[in-house]
């Protein structure tokens, strides 16, 4: 048989399959007019190419088709079959992407236009771009209104400086996106107060391409805020009040103990009178340390052991104007429920020592040093130079009251005490710092429960 006419009986189903596939893409691409031009063309060209096979089956020798013609052809119907083949999966990535893409923009806009933010895209020049219906609410403008304005033309003027900071930093590559609350200016010419999420999405340069803005409306936010900051602010005002009128009454009763003290005769009543006060002034002096603070619930207690101290040693300068006091204390804030138990245990200590460690005016020394330990616990030792405690005296047991008070307020704050004597005497009190005020709060439970 002539190679010629099996060249061009292999190319007639190339062609036909080459049409069929051509029509299976209609269902890939949804293109459907193109595929079926192409479809039809391919279906005339196998018609095309089978009459010249008809004719030399018909017609004989005289009617013989070229060989190395219908070779050409039949190679160029193989490469459409290979070429759509081919060109398929292209087609359905491309399609599926397209459907992806179209899912993508569904859900972005379905988002977008979600009535609990507002959201805007941004231009860099800071013109909105596209707008949602909760942006117009909150801001009170149209979608034309707004697309006409850029955001610094609504914003609160004295706004513009710090945002102004942070858009400078977008702008310099160093972050891609703030929140800040920011107020505009609505169209009725009220003030919104608002949160603002800004995020920069950059071209290939990375230059700013366009912002993603996302504004929530905080006006209730604000109105409570500053409910709240006049409450505090009230009750600020009254416990220093408290604090200033609780210091003054102290005081007064200081001043009416010295009264008194001046009309007694007997030396010891006198010194009682003196004790009393003393301990008056040493809680007088938190009050008075917490009304000039910021912090009205706690002091500094490196502070506040240098002030108890000076008015100590004012108290007893006549039998103690040659004792030095050295205190080495780190700042450490302390609540009001535990200053003012180590304050009246510092009192009676250093009091104990001026009176008795240094007899008949001897010089001396007494210190305070106070340390962190690694369990959280604070030590202060207390220590003087002095003559120290009788042989074989033990605090502990002892029944003056004095040291029953340094004991007792050393279990009110869930501390230690412990006093050794040699060479002077040396006091350490030891105390966790959030357990004295858990303590205390347990210990205010009972008595109310009771």
């Amino acid at each position: 048989m002539n190679p010629a006419l099996l060249f061009l009986a292999g190319s007639i189903p190339l062609q036909i399959v080459a049409a069929v596939m051509a029509v299976r893409l209609i269902r890939v691409t949804g293109h459907s007019a193109a595929w079926v031009f192409i479809s039809l063309a391919l279906v005339l060209m196998t018609f095309r190419r089978g009459i010249p096979l008809a004719r030399a089956l018909l017609g004989g020798a005289s009617s013989q088709p070229d060989p190395l013609n219908e070779l050409i052809g039949l190679v160029l119907s193989a490469l459409m079959v290979v070429g759509i083949g081919l060109i398929r999966p292209i087609f359905e990535r491309i399609f599926r992407s397209e459907r992806e893409l179209e899912e993508s923009e569904r859900r972005f806009r379905s988002y977008f236009e979600l009535p609990l933010v507002g959201v805007a895209i941004v231009s860099p020049t800071k013109r909105w771009v596209t707008i949602n219906d909760r942006l117009c609410a909150i801001l009170g403008y149209g979608r034309d209104e707004l697309r006409s304005a850029s955001m610094d033309a609504i914003a609160y003027p004295d706004d513009l400086a710090r945002e102004g900071e942070l858009a400078e930093q977008i702008a310099e590559g160093r972050v891609d996106g703030y929140t800040l609350d920011k107020r505009f200016v609505r169209k009725d010419g009220a003030v919104a107060w608002t949160s603002q999420a800004v995020r920069c999405v950059r071209d290939s340069s990375g230059a700013p391409a366009y912002y993603v803005v996302i504004i929530q409306d905080i006006a209730e936010r604000k109105v409570a805020e500053e409910r709240l900051r006049r409450s505090v602010s009230e009750k600020d005002a009254l416990l220093r009040e408290l604090y200033h009128r609780t210091k003054n009454n102290m005081q007064m009763i200081c001043s009416m103990l010295h009264l008194e003290s001046a009309q007694v005769g007997d030396p010891k009543l006198v010194e009682e009178f003196r004790l009393i006060s003393d301990r008056i002034v040493s809680m007088s002096l938190v009050h008075e340390m917490l009304y000039v603070s910021r912090d009205l619930s706690s002091i500094d207690l490196a502070e506040y052991v240098r002030d108890l101290c000076a008015l100590l040693r004012q108290s007893y300068l006549e039998s103690a104007d040659k004792v030095s006091l050295q205190i080495e204390m780190e700042s450490l804030r302390v609540s009001i429920d535990t200053a003012i138990p180590l304050g009246l245990m510092l009192n009676e200590i250093v009091t104990n020592a001026l009176k008795h460690a240094f007899p008949e005016g001897q010089p001396g020394k007494i210190g305070i040093t106070a340390a962190r330990l690694g369990s959280g616990a604070v030590e202060i030792e207390i220590t003087d130079d002095g003559v120290g405690l009788p042989p074989g005296f033990n605090a502990a047991e002892a029944e003056s009251m004095g040291f029953l008070t340094i004991f007792a307020l050393a279990r009110q704050i869930d501390g230690a005490v412990v006093i050794d004597s040699g060479r002077g005497v040396s006091c350490r009190i030891t105390f966790v710092p959030e357990r004295a005020s858990g303590r205390l709060d347990a210990l205010d439970a009972q008595s109310e429960s009771a």
